[in-house]
């Protein structure tokens, strides 16, 4: 084995040593061909020996237009590159970011170049002669830019895609493209654009409602600088209005005397969450219960519940809604059914009625009733009256109130009544104050207007028997003594007044003692009294009286008898 080594490697040695040789000949007679050719060449007749070498030609090169923006590739390009000298080798050399990715070298033909790598790629190609040194003016750099990836995008939504949102949804947008670079962010709202950015992260507000519940689309797109672009979309529900609520048939704080028909009516562009609708009604005694009549039905947009109020009372209706959004409206009414007419009070108390004076100073409220609100007047013998004044002119007076309220409904209220503050008068018929009355006596009290009535009579103190509203009383007095008669009486105005007399019921008198009364009131053995204790001493003094008179009837009885013989004297003499 070792034998057949040496002989292998001497075979090597014989081998190098002829190539040496013959190497030198050749370039031996490459220069005296030269030489003759610088001298004028060979004389006529001589044949050329060797024809001259061809020189190298330049290799081709042949790269395509960039595919997409700023000079960029989206799709791997194919070079081709083709050695077309028949002398010298074309070398190449492909290198992307710091690493050689293809090297080679073209002796003939050509070859397509596909190993490129993303970002920027640097392509050398050069050529060299026989003994491997770079041909000058034969070689080009070319640097080419490949992305052929979009860019990573990615889309959210506020709150999530299945949300409604109230007015606006804000989408987040975020784009990176670690080769080019990321130009822009744009958004689009049903195919129009809402908005963009060069940023590589944004916000995004849509603004535009839906339709019937109908989501709109938003799309997103991200565009690298090499022209990729990536597209994300999404379904979004935005209501950018509440609902509209009205209660329909009556304007707010109706009052009326008819029976109201009211539709309740919700109308909602897209889905409602929620509707609430309550009516109270308050009946005139205060009770209330809650209405739970009627259907909701559908038209439409619109939700719609009708209703009839027809009792009295009052109506207090309040109407919610609710989106899918969160929007929330609420309608409020009151209704008043009102359908009797005020009730008026105190003004029959007034007929017929007799009063010192009149002043009609009730509030309203306590005089006047109804479920409602009410504007009333006063007139007074036909004229208005202003409430609180005072009349005092006497004599029969007609009053007249007229109510209405808010409903229209009215009342009228009458009554007449008398004005009288003269106090009454009390007549004595049949007996005279201070007179003498023998035996008995039968008198009568009375006051001068019927209408007026005797309240009290006392006769020497003691009450006597009176009944209410009587206006004449008579009485027998037969006993001997002095009496008073006390009387009060009264008018239907409450006018009182008082009245008595005072006089005497004695024995019957003879002849003699009617003839001594005359002496002996002037001797002033008697004098009338006006009090009670003065007549009891008339009562003593006439227990003494009957001496007395019988002394004044003799002296009076010889007086009589001495003239009468001298008047007989008289007449015989004539």
């Amino acid at each position: 084995m070792v034998r057949r080594s040496r002989y292998l490697i001497l075979l090597c040695l014989v081998l190098v040593l002829i190539y040496i040789q013959q190497s030198s000949v050749l370039h031996a007679k490459q220069e005296s061909t030269e030489s003759q050719t610088e001298e004028g060449g060979p004389e006529e007749g001589e044949s050329e020996e060797e024809e001259p070498e061809e020189p190298i030609r330049k290799f081709s090169l042949e790269i395509p237009e960039p595919s997409g923006a700023n000079g960029y590739y989206t799709h791997k390009p194919e070079v081709r590159l083709t050695h077309e000298s028949k002398r010298g080798v074309t070398r190449y050399r492909l290198t992307a970011a710091g690493d050689v990715t293809a090297e080679g070298k073209l002796e003939k033909e050509g070859m397509i170049i596909r190993e490129f790598a993303e970002g920027e790629n640097h392509l050398q190609v050069w050529m060299e002669d026989e003994e491997q040194n770079k041909v000058e003016g034969y070689e080009e750099k070319v640097t080419l830019k490949i992305d052929t990836q979009a860019p990573e995008l990615r889309m959210d939504v506020s709150g999530g895609g299945r949300a409604w949102h109230r007015e606006k949804a804000e989408i987040y947008a975020e784009a990176v493209d670690p080769v080019s670079g990321i130009e822009k962010i744009g958004c689009f709202t049903e195919g129009e654009l809402t908005g963009q950015t060069e940023k590589s992260k944004t916000v995004f507000t849509i603004r535009r409602s839906s339709t019937a519940g109908q989501a709109v689309t938003v799309m997103v797109t991200a565009r690298d600088q090499a022209g990729n672009e990536s597209r994300r979309t999404e379904k979004v529900h935005i209501d950018g209005q509440a609902p509209i609520v009205q209660i329909k048939g009556a304007s707010d704080y109706l009052i009326t005397s008819r029976p109201v028909a009211l539709a309740y009516e919700v109308d909602e562009e897209n889905i409602l969450a929620e509707t609430q609708e309550e009516t109270v009604w308050e009946n005139v005694d205060g009770q209330r219960s809650v209405l739970t009549d009627g259907t909701w039905v559908s038209h439409g947009t619109k939700k719609i519940l009708e209703r009839t109020l027809r009792e009295d009372g009052v109506y207090r209706m309040r109407l919610q809604a609710k989106d899918q959004a969160g929007h929330r409206a609420e309608s409020e009414l009151q209704v008043i059914i009102d359908q009797k007419n005020p009730i008026i009070r105190k003004i029959d108390q007034l007929q017929g009625k007799y009063m010192k004076k009149f002043s009609w100073n009730y509030p309203a409220g306590e005089w006047i009733f109804d479920f409602t609100t009410y504007v009333y007047e006063i007139r007074l013998d036909g004229r208005l009256y202003p409430a609180g004044e005072e009349v005092t002119e006497e004599g029969w007076h007609s009053l007249e109130v007229r109510a209405e309220d808010a409903a229209g409904n009215t009342a009228t209220a009458k009554a007449g009544f008398v004005i009288d503050h003269s106090v009454p008068k009390i007549q004595f018929l049949d007996v005279e104050d201070g007179k003498r009355y023998e035996e008995k006596v039968t008198f009568r009290v009375k006051t001068e207007k019927k209408e007026d009535q005797i309240d009290q009579i006392w006769i020497n103190g003691e009450r006597q028997r009176t009944d209410p509203g009587k206006a004449a009383y008579q009485y027998t007095l037969e006993e001997y003594g002095n009496y008073e008669v006390q009387v009060k009486a009264s008018d239907r105005a409450g006018n009182q007044t008082e009245e008595s007399i005072l006089f005497q019921v004695a024995e019957k008198k003879n002849p003699l003692q009617k003839i001594a009364d005359p002496l002996i009131r002037r001797l002033g053995l008697s004098e009338q009294k006006n009090s009670r204790e003065e007549g009891k001493e008339l009562e003593d003094r006439g227990k003494a009286s009957p001496w007395i008179i019988g002394s004044m009837f003799m002296t009076a009885g010889i007086a009589g008898g001495g003239g009468w013989l001298i008047l007989r004297k008289r007449n015989r003499k004539r």
